[in-house]
């Protein structure tokens, strides 16, 4: 229901400043444009329809055209475009449009104009992070949480940032040992890695209730949907899981891949039911 809410109450908004005519096609860019607020990188990530990224941009483009004096709707549809252009990687298209957006209504578009750069850059560096991308990841991993610290617990908004900024520290741990080949470098380096993981895991974890950790326990293999779960506190706990999956990959004594992380010992006991209900999977 929250989700369902929090897209009720935008809708409203919009609605407001437009005429009964744009009004369909101001809930029609909200239905569409939806996914772009709350999707992140995955390896699954579809690719970028580009037909239909133009179609969605200049449907909002022809609603900014026909209200340019309404800040608070053109302010709005901006961001959507921005975030359609980021979650599609088109960075330098996504830059232009984010700068053209002048005040931000609400928390949630606020945050996200705040982090604008970090997002473009996050969506371009999943697909194919690069070494020289570790030093600005962990500064970006810095104001992520300054933003995030702003914001309220379990809100949307924050539990999207918060995922994303896990998802940063994972890669960042991960590749900073892929590209120190000196086994030496990597011995030093392991109890700062093996640390920051932890960190990255902690904070993230942190976030969700004993409720969330009992869902996860029963629902550890599950793949359909749950009527009975709001959409939000769904795909949190799903996103929840694909992390600790993750950290389960690099925090086995077993594990060979990245012997540097075998100083991972954070297993709280509902982080120990998992990682049973993982190696059962294996």
């Amino acid at each position: 229901m929250k989700a369902i809410k929090n897209t009720l109450v935008i809708s409203i908004i919009l609605l407001a400043f437009v005429s009964c005519v744009t009004q369909k096609q101001v809930k029609e860019i909200v239905a569409t444009s939806n996914a772009a607020m709350v999707v992140l990188p995955h390896p699954d990530h579809e690719t970028a329809d580009d037909a239909k990224l133009k179609d969605a941009m200049e449907r909002i483009e022809a609603v900014i055209a026909a209200h340019p004096d309404q800040a608070v709707l053109v302010n709005s549809l901006r961001v959507r475009q921005a975030m359609l252009l980021t979650v599609h990687n088109k960075p330098n298209a996504a830059r232009i449009v984010w700068e053209q957006v002048t005040q931000p209504p609400g928390q949630r578009d606020a945050a996200l104009y705040v982090l604008r750069e970090e997002l473009v850059w996050w969506f371009g560096a999943a697909e194919g992070f690069k070494e020289g991308d570790i030093d600005k990841g962990k500064k970006y991993l810095e104001s992520i949480k300054n933003v995030c610290d702003t914001l309220p617990s379990r809100s949307n908004i924050r539990d999207y940032l918060e995922t994303m900024r896990a998802s940063i520290g994972f890669v960042i741990a991960n590749e900073t040992s892929t590209f120190n080949n000196d086994s030496a470098i990597r011995k030093k380096n392991k109890q700062k890695l093996a640390g920051d993981m932890v960190a990255y895991m902690e904070r993230y974890a942190g976030q969700y209730n004993e409720k969330d950790q009992n869902w996860l326990a029963a629902n550890w293999k599950a793949t359909e949907m749950f009527s009975d779960v709001p959409v939000s506190a769904l795909r949190a706990r799903i996103e929840l899981r694909r992390l600790m999956l993750l950290y389960f990959e690099v925090a086995g004594k077993d594990n060979k891949k990245l012997e540097e992380f075998d100083e991972l010992t954070w297993r709280p006991e509902w982080v120990q039911v998992l990682w049973k209900a993982s190696k059962q999977d294996n």
